[in-house]
């Protein structure tokens, strides 16, 4: 009897429990479902402890944490999350996200590393090619100065926006106006717009609320102000029902227009929809084009940035801003500038964690230029809703980074403009010059400031974004040496470098003064290059840059080793490499020559039949450059007589069926993607039948695609690490150029380095 009371009591208890845990959970999911995320955190809390074991409720405290915010939580329950048998991919992701939030980035990346083995996503392929984004993102610190505003509140304060001489912004922060209502997603006031008038120092005061709210229970949130129609396009959500708190919840954009003051005339935009939301709009300068966020069914991720265009009254059907700026993760906060530079946030391109803050510019129709703003702007949390002014030197934007003074917070900031640095140096054997006056002028050649170089050679100026400028430097003993600096509307920029090499007078006017590059190899009895010597070269290919004016030859020596004949061709051959590099860099031909000298002039005892050390002998297998004369606008009516207008061609017969490829028939040679295989790729062209360079274009192709899409999205990998990457469309396929030249020995230079450097196939193509 007492057995079956101890077993009755048992299972008595063990059912108590498991309602009791049941009840708890039940209530949680009410509260979640309901979007009540903070309320749903603390059941599930209760739940946990008497169910360890239940995935359910750790995957959605792991949730309910991310979605308010509070990504320490997140983190922890995250990675309880993980460590069950079976997850859904998207847990891993969130995780990663989390991770990089919480700038655990080495740890985010072994879990981005699993979520592709198992998706084999973009997003993650993207982290996984540059493992090192967060380092290249961190860096840009200087050419900011950031202030955090005194007019934030302990609540969200977000979402700024021009208007007139005012700012106006989003925030959660109790007013006169705000009703007792709480959002139960984290049971904060429903948001209101706010005005604030603008300090000379950027700081934000008097801020009082901006009223267009008639109901309670309305978010309005971020808004733009059209000064040539005198209307505000702003967001506001569906009502929401006090009774019924799991009501539809969609945003829509308003547009109310000033009269006396009061804000009159509210109407919703007719592409609107009670299916999805339309919301943060932003208005172009004339305001005949509108920019918002939607999660309509036709996007490719969360939220897309979308545009309609002005129609009379009405607007136009919306377009999707396109594959280039939206990803499958959320784009938001969109701002477009009267230059037609689009900023907007995102967590779906490469970032430092959270939404990062981005630019695009159109390069070609639909083609845009994305680019990550970096540091100090973008953090590891949510940095969003950034604008800028006129001049682009000022502007704000929202950020929910630690040291604020509530949950999001707006900072102002001042791009303090371009450092401008280089190094004055002596062409002849690259020794820094101090004591030497460099003067800027602006470009209408008026002097703007000096700086007179240090111990190092060194000289520094700050400039302005996107305006031209001059260095000019006349020291005695040289030449006078000017070189035009060029506005760059790269965003992210801080720094821009450009050395100024000084021509002596006496090499200015005495020509064929041999200059020795140092480093320059080649293996054994060959004449291509070993990627060893590329950043001498590189040197010589900034010095030619700086001295547009120069003409030069390379001079490429042997040693006495080997008959005279083969001396001679190998360093014609050597020669004419370095040369063919240079002119790969960008540097006109006319102003290279390559001429090997082979072993006619050597400087030592080392001359045939002598025996020398290696030593000895490698002094005379030597690469030179020396001025052989100047182009005419150079202002010193030089020039060398020997300088060739005409191109010598010397190269191995080109097979039959190659010239059928190069004479235009495309069927010979042509593969799936349309590419000559890398037997064609390298090989030379005949003297004697030499190939017009007017007709014919030889073009580096990394990669080729059927969808435009995925080129673009390589092309911008590429450029992001310094290629002049280009999409192109020949044959049906979309291909990513690298570089381009007119004659094949030019474009197996470039093919050589880009193997070298890429690590994948790469081709050189053929085309018109």
């Amino acid at each position: 009897m007492q057995k079956k009371i101890l077993i009755f009591f048992i299972l008595y208890i063990s059912s108590v429990f498991v309602i009791n845990v049941y009840a708890q959970q039940a209530k949680a999911d009410r509260y979640y479902e309901s979007l009540a995320y903070s309320k749903a955190i603390k059941y599930y809390k209760k739940a946990y402890k008497k169910d360890v074991e239940n995935q359910v409720i750790v995957k959605r405290l792991a949730e309910s944490y991310r979605l308010i915010q509070n990504l320490d939580e997140a983190e922890i329950w995250y990675a309880k999350l993980v460590e069950f048998p079976e997850v859904d991919p998207m847990d891993i992701y969130y995780y990663a996200q989390v991770l990089k939030s919480n700038r655990n980035y080495e740890e985010a990346l072994i879990w981005i590393e699993k979520y592709y083995r198992i998706t084999e996503s973009e997003w993650a392929k993207n982290h996984l090619t540059d493992m090192n984004y967060y380092v290249r993102l961190s860096e840009n610190t200087e050419g900011y100065q950031i202030i955090n505003m005194a007019t934030n509140s302990e609540e969200a304060d977000f979402g700024p926006s021009y208007y007139k001489d005012y700012i106006i912004f989003a925030s959660s922060r109790k007013s006169e106006e705000s009703t007792d209502y709480v959002y139960p997603w984290d049971e904060k006031p429903y948001l209101e717009l706010y005005e604030s008038e603008i300090r000379d120092n950027g700081e934000l005061f008097n801020t009082q609320v901006l009223t267009i709210n008639t109901k309670a229970n309305y978010h309005e949130g971020p808004a733009s102000y059209s000064t040539s129609e005198n209307v505000i396009y702003f967001t506001r959500n569906s009502w929401i029902s006090v009774v019924d708190t799991t009501a539809e919840n969609n945003l829509k954009i308003y547009r109310a227009t000033v009269e006396d003051g009061e804000w009159v005339n509210i109407e919703s935009l007719s592409f609107n929809s009670d299916e999805y939301s339309c919301g943060h709009p932003t208005i172009t300068s004339d305001g005949n084009r509108l920019y918002f966020i939607s999660n309509r069914p036709d996007g490719f991720g969360g939220t897309d940035i979308y545009y309609s265009d002005k129609n009379g009254d009405d607007w136009s059907e919306p377009v999707n801003g396109g594959y280039i700026i939206n990803t499958k993760g959320n784009e938001m906060f969109p701002f477009i500038h009267e230059n037609g530079t689009l900023y907007f946030a995102s967590d779906g391109h490469l970032g430092l964690g959270g939404l990062d803050i981005f630019s695009a510019n159109e390069t070609s129709p639909e083609v845009y230029d994305i680019v990550n703003l970096g540091s100090p702007v973008n953090s590891s949390r949510d940095d969003f809703g950034y604008i800028i002014d006129k001049e682009e030197m000022k502007g704000y934007f929202s950020s929910n980074r630690p040291g604020g003074q509530g949950d999001d917070d707006i900072y102002w900031f001042k791009r303090e403009g371009l450092k401008l640095i280089g190094t004055v140096k002596d062409i002849a054997d690259q020794r820094s010059l101090s004591e030497v006056e460099v003067i800027l002028e602006n470009s209408e050649g008026e002097e703007i400031s000096s700086f007179t170089t240090t111990d190092e050679g060194e000289f520094e100026f700050r400039i302005a974004y996107k305006k031209d400028y001059k260095l000019i430097v006349e020291e005695k003993g040289f030449a006078k040496r000017e070189i035009d600096i060029e506005g760059t509307d790269v965003s992210n920029y801080s720094i821009i470098e450009s050395d100024i090499f000084l021509v002596t007078e006496e090499l200015a006017f005495t020509l064929n003064k041999p200059i020795r590059l140092n480093d320059i190899y080649y293996d054994l009895n060959s004449y291509n290059l070993r990627p060893t010597s590329y950043n001498e070269l590189d040197k010589l290919v900034k010095i030619l840059r700086n001295h547009p004016d120069i003409i030069i030859e390379i001079c490429s020596h042997t040693d006495s080793r080997a008959n005279d004949v083969y001396n001679f061709w190998l360093s014609q051959h050597r020669a004419i490499s370095v040369a063919d590099y240079i002119i790969s860099k960008g540097i006109e031909q006319s102003r290279i020559q390559g001429k090997g000298y082979g072993e006619t002039q050597i400087l030592n005892h080392c001359l045939n039949g002598v025996k020398c050390s290696e030593y000895d002998h490698q002094e005379n297998r030597r690469t030179e450059f020396k001025v052989i004369g100047y182009v005419k606008s150079s202002g010193l009516n030089l020039h060398a007589d020997n300088i060739r207008t005409e191109e010598d061609e010397a190269n191995d017969d080109i097979p039959e069926f190659l010239s059928a490829y190069l004479d235009g028939d495309q069927s010979v040679l042509q593969d799936s993607h349309g590419a000559l295989n890398d037997f064609y790729a390298n090989y030379s062209r005949n003297k004697n039948k030499s190939i017009a360079k007017n007709v014919l274009k030889y073009s580096i192709v990394a990669a080729s695609y059927r969808k435009m899409y995925k080129a673009q999205e390589y092309a911008n990998r590429l450029k992001s690490r310094g290629y002049d990457s280009k999409v192109v469309s020949i044959n049906g396929f979309y291909r990513v150029i690298i570089d381009s030249s007119e004659s094949f020995e030019e474009a197996s230079i470039s093919l050589n380095i880009a193997k070298q450097d890429l690590s994948k196939d790469v081709w050189i193509m053929k085309h018109f």
